[in-house]
Order: structure tokens, then C-alpha cells, then sequence
């Protein structure tokens, strides 16, 4: 079983039922309809015992240290999730209610903007635009040309820019009861 990382306000998300899609850069080994996937998400380790970041309150940070998604195992797992879709679309076509599956709320941006336009601010947090002098060809919000100079295992995160319109995979899931 593979596992799938999320940032802790997604991953409340995902508890609260609020998230049932998530977009991720294409990859070669994509997830499949009906796999079933682990949750990983930020956790706090003590020396050899190891502890679900829940969160944990009055945690001495001299004791607990913070342990990144991508390194949760699966013992410590929360949450399942199940795909029942996989599509291909290019991020910006994501609609309001879209995002909104996505997990955005208006409260993150103060409710001054739509679903979609929380979910390009939380996206442009992931996927910057390139270092200016990485980049050869020119950014502006106008430039929709996806980089082609490189091959997709050298792709970075910075090819995946908002103003660049990339393709990604679409997971619709539902969460699943622990298994």
C-alpha cells in the first residue's frame, strides 16, 4: 500500500469530509481507480517512540522533534483514503466547485475571493515560478507555455507554476474506514 502526503490543514480537511479531490504533477506511476492510499501527514517523534502530530499541546520541543509527511510510516496512519477517479486536466481549469472539493474555504483568504481563487494562492505556495535566472524563457501571467528543455524525471516543482498552465492528475477519492 502506497502511502499520499497532505499538508495538516488538508488533512483536517480530509477528516471534516471538506476534501475529495487533490492534484498532483503527473507522475510515472500514477495512482489507480479503487487503489486505497495512507494519509501521511506531519507527525512528532520522542527518541524511539513515535506519536501522531494531533495536535499535541505543551509539546517540549527539546523532547518532540516535527517529522515531515513524506516520512510518516504507515502504522502511524489516520486516515484512508479510496480513488474513484483519475482524470488529466490543466490546473487552471478548475472550477469553483472543483475547488472547493479541494478543500479551499473562502476563510482562508479572509472571504474576499472565490474557491478557485484560494486554491491558485495555496498552489503558487507549492509550485513557485522558477529563480528568474532558471528560466529561459520569459514569466508573466501571460505566458502559457509549459518548459519543454526538460525531460520528465528532471522536471521541478517550478515547472508546475500557476502562469504556466501545467497538466496534472485529478484523484477524486473518498476517505475509507481503517483497514
Amino acid at each position: 500500500m502506497r502511502g499520499i502526503s497532505f499538508q495538516p490543514d488538508m488533512v483536517q480537511a480530509i477528516a471534516e469530509g471538506r476534501k475529495t479531490q487533490t492534484r498532483r504533477m503527473i507522475s510515472n506511476w500514477p495512482h489507480k481507480v479503487g487503489e486505497v492510499l495512507y494519509v501521511k501527514e506531519q507527525w512528532w517523534k520522542r527518541r524511539s517512540l513515535a506519536s501522531l502530530f494531533s495536535p499535541i499541546p505543551n509539546i517540549n520541543e527539546e523532547k518532540w522533534r516535527r517529522q515531515p509527511a513524506m516520512f510518516m510510516p504507515r502504522k502511524l496512519t489516520r486516515y484512508y483514503i479510496k480513488i474513484t477517479a483519475v482524470r488529466t486536466q490543466r490546473v487552471q481549469e478548475i472550477t469553483e466547485v472543483e475547488a472547493q472539493a479541494e478543500g479551499m474555504t473562502t476563510l482562508m483568504s479572509n472571504g474576499k475571493t472565490g474557491y478557485c481563487d484560494v486554491f491558485k494562492i495555496v498552489w503558487h505556495s507549492l509550485y513557485p515560478p522558477a529563480p528568474k535566472e532558471m528560466c529561459p524563457h520569459p514569466r508573466s501571467p501571460d505566458d502559457n507555455v509549459a518548459p519543454i528543455y526538460r525531460k520528465r524525471k528532471h522536471q521541478k516543482k517550478w515547472d508546475y507554476a500557476w502562469h504556466l498552465n501545467p497538466e496534472v492528475q485529478v484523484y477524486e477519492f473518498v476517505r475509507e474506514e481503517k483497514l
